[in-house]
């Protein structure tokens, strides 16, 4: 009786430990689930980063050819601002000259007295022109200057931009690859919860099972104590019974006033 009772207790007590575990092992699968599920996010989110990365790089990339494209046109536009200098010194050249021809001009026509007053007027008009063109010529000098300045700084800018280009390619291209590798390590990261999801629902499975088993060992057991309850009022009649007849088989052997013949072919 002591035994049975003890073993009720004992498959109560783990069947409540059981219950109380699978209770636990099924949170745990409840937050495993939700871990894989916010794994899944990451690596999407991840993945998605990277693919925004990579037009980024290439964004950029295409920022810095349109930049060189720029430069080398600015570049080959302070060429032909030297070209047109060039040309613009050649034209100065001709215009002092032309004042010079033109201050002789009127030299020899002063020593020519009344007949060279005809030719006098024309060398100041040659005089006048070539001022016209000296100045006009100094005028377009001082623009192609100013073009060939703003083109010197322009190249300059743009080259400043086509460095930074150049560092952000770099800067996104490691980002880039600094993502990848949070992508890999997300992945990896997810099959590890994934397979620890399986296990813990597998563990969960196994809990409900055994606490199930243990319901049923209980159930036994209970069956147990009352075959033995029963068991043991039976072997009670018995004693009772078996005790009745030995006292019945007494009081025959000895019957009331002494034996007899017929008493003796009875005991016999």
């Amino acid at each position: 009786g002591a035994t049975t009772q003890g073993l009720v207790d004992a498959a109560s007590d783990t069947s409540s430990s059981m219950e109380e575990m699978a209770s636990a092992m099924r949170a745990v699968d409840t937050t495993a689930a939700k871990t894989a599920e916010l794994s899944t996010r990451v690596v999407e989110s991840s993945e998605s980063g990277v693919d925004k990365v990579r037009q980024t790089i290439e964004g950029m990339h295409a920022i810095r050819d349109a930049t060189d494209a720029a430069e080398r046109v600015i570049r080959a536009l302070g060429e032909r601002t030297q070209e047109i200098g060039a040309i613009l010194d050649v034209i100065d050249d001709v215009g002092d000259e032309t004042t010079l021809l033109a201050l002789n001009a009127a030299i020899i026509a002063a020593q020519a007295g009344d007949h060279g007053r005809a030719f006098s007027v024309v060398a100041d008009e040659i005089k006048e022109l070539a001022d016209r063109v000296l100045s006009s010529t100094k005028e377009i000098s001082n623009v192609i200057r100013s073009v060939q300045s703003e083109a010197t700084n322009a190249v300059g800018a743009v080259e400043a931009g086509s460095a930074s280009v150049a560092v952000g390619v770099d800067v996104a291209a490691e980002a880039g690859l600094s993502l990848e590798a949070i992508s890999r390590a997300a992945r990896e990261s997810g099959q590890h919860i994934a397979r620890i999801a399986d296990a813990v629902r597998e563990q969960t499975a196994a809990a409900a099972w055994v606490s199930e088993l243990m319901d049923r060992v209980r159930g036994g057991v209970d069956e147990i104590r009352a075959a033995g309850e029963d068991q043991e009022r039976g072997n009670e009649i018995v004693f009772r019974s078996a005790v009745s007849m030995r006292d019945i088989a007494t009081q025959v052997r000895r019957p009331p006033g002494g034996p007899s013949r017929g008493s003796a072919r009875h005991r016999e």
